[in-house]
């Protein structure tokens, strides 16, 4: 899969750029000789993310109805199961967890609180299941998730063959545990069976965004069992306890879930993704959630990429193309970020450049007129490069297409409105040592006191202003997103109007490529981020 995304984004390269008219682009000044080769680099750019998504949600269709996995339903050893908790402890989860058919099992409620009402409050449901569950706590919350689970894996020494790890939001059926033992008994070439997840919403905000959309899952996943780097997704999944042991446990950083997983590729051990099997978790309660869960994975991500990923890159182990595939999976994460460097480049530097050597700066909104962006060939990647991403929209628009129709747009537009503070927790990253750990279940809201004007409101404002002068909608979308901001923070979509307006941003994108698709090149790479939205 990844050489042949390689292979068609170098044929698209290469036909893209012998029908440029050089001759044109050498009769150019230097400001916009910078100015077109930075828009050629981020087509570029942006064309391998296209490939990306595309092949991989066809191989994930192939995948998915092609490939079937044996399964052993007569070996029964003894499994644990950890409730990792953190001040965001559900009574449904582990009523779910109570309920497994699954009879050689334990619950144990890992529980990392620091809320003295939180734990009097879990003591208090306890009480009549204290022969069933058992809880472990701990002194210090060291380690973060990992360190909780390392723990727990201590207390309970070698008695379980499996531990089945389940997240404080998550609810899994009945036959979930019978489900994914039995796939690892038939399959001991694998060291963790990581079930799907089908997201559902108890708040306004979170049954706006995401409940019923699944994209991540079910159609970027199923490919990576033969054509990729597999994740571990720290929750939802079943994990022999041998090998966690002879590593000496699970590394202890805050994506613990994807050093583990490298470390066991370092290893020569891989697990397996099973669509057939599901759990169900919830989507962010608020935007306050969604945005500190996202800064979460952005820091962690690079937490990873810092401590833990030399020797996954050195391993010979690992097959050359599954470290490509970690590269633009995690990537990924980071388009909005690279996306904002460009609007940066494209309509701040380049036009100060341009005073400053007084010359005139072929403005975008122009570049459509001109010799050099010529054809309909550019267009047409332009238009590529923004759908592509959007195909794993399909099947949920195929089976709900109203509601994953406003989905789709509101979860675009707050993606799209968090570009700066997703921007600045990246560059935070590298001001301090320490990540702030963001529970699963964040339960965390904005002081009704939110101060109105914000430097995103602010920043809103600047953009729709020069969207007004310039007359560059996608420059609107953009600030208008980012005017929402305080909005959105303290309304988190209970109102009707609310759920209105979030729809327009993204709204004047959609207008925008099927009417102006030149102007859209604003916004290549920014759908990107949708098919790896909640995982």
């Amino acid at each position: 899969m990844i050489v042949i995304v390689f292979i068609v984004w170098i044929v698209l390269v290469s036909i893209l750029l012998q029908n440029l008219p050089w001759e044109v682009f050498l009769s150019f000044d230097i400001t916009n000789k910078i100015a077109i080769i930075g828009v050629l680099v981020w087509v570029i750019f942006t064309l391998l993310f296209a490939c990306y998504n595309l092949f991989s949600f066809l191989f994930s269709l192939i995948y998915r109805y092609k490939y079937k996995i044996g399964k052993n339903h007569s070996n029964t050893p003894p499994v644990a199961l950890f409730y990792t908790c953190k001040n965001d402890f559900s009574k449904n989860a582990i009523i779910a967890l109570k309920k497994q058919d699954y009879k050689n099992c334990n619950v144990y409620i890992l529980d990392d609180s620091t809320d003295t009402n939180e734990i009097k409050s879990i003591d208090q449901f306890l009480k009549p299941f204290k022969k069933d569950i058992n809880i472990i706590r701990r002194i210090d919350n060291e380690g973060y998730k990992a360190g909780n689970i390392n723990n727990a894996i201590r207390i309970i020494g070698k008695k379980y063959k499996y531990i089945c790890i389940i997240d404080a939001d998550e609810i899994v059926p009945i036959n979930f545990v019978t489900e994914l033992v039995s796939i690892a008994e038939a399959n001991p070439e694998y060291v963790f069976i990581q079930a799907s997840h089908v997201q559902y919403g108890i708040t306004e905000y979170s049954k706006s965004t995401g409940d019923g959309i699944d994209l991540h899952w079910n159609y970027f996943l199923p490919a990576r069992n033969k054509n990729g780097f597999l994740f571990f997704y720290g929750h939802g999944a079943l994990l022999r306890l041998k090998e966690i042991i002879d590593m000496g446990g699970i590394p202890e950083i805050v994506s613990e879930d994807i050093a583990l997983t490298a470390a066991y590729r370092t290893k020569g051990l891989r697990g397996y993704f099973t669509h057939e099997v599901t759990s169900y978790v919830e989507v962010p309660l608020s935007y306050n959630s969604f945005r500190r869960k996202n800064r979460k994975i952005i820091q962690g991500t690079l937490e990873f990429y810092y401590k833990h990923s030399k020797q996954f890159f050195m391993s010979s182990n690992v097959p050359f193309f599954e470290k490509i595939d970690l590269v633009l999976a995690s990537m990924t994460i980071y388009l909005p970020v690279i996306y904002l460097l460009f609007v940066l480049f494209l309509h701040v530097i380049m036009p100060l450049v341009s005073v400053i050597f007084n010359s005139t700066l072929i403005h975008a909104k122009y570049w459509g007129l001109t010799e050099f962006y010529f054809s309909n060939l550019f267009l047409w990647l332009v238009g590529f490069t923004i759908v592509s991403p959007l195909l794993y929209v399909i099947p949920s628009f195929i089976r709900q297409p109203i509601k994953s129709f406003f989905s789709i747009f509101r979860l675009g537009t707050i993606y799209l409105s968090s570009t700066v503070y997703f921007t600045r927790a990246f560059l935070d990253w590298f001001k301090k040592d320490k990540i702030d750990f963001i529970p699963t279940g964040d339960r965390s809201t904005v002081s009704k006191k939110i101060k109105f004007i914000n430097s995103e409101f602010l920043i809103g404002l600047v953009l729709v202003a020069i969207s007004i002068i310039t007359q560059l909608p996608f420059l609107l979308a953009l600030g208008l997103s980012l005017i929402f901001v305080p909005f959105l923070l303290k309304n988190n979509l209970k109102t009707k109007m609310s759920r209105f307006l979030t729809l327009i941003p993204f709204f004047i994108i959609f207008i925008i490529l099927f009417n102006q698709p030149f102007e859209a090149l604003g916004m290549i790479g920014m759908t990107g981020f949708l098919a790896m939205a909640n995982p």
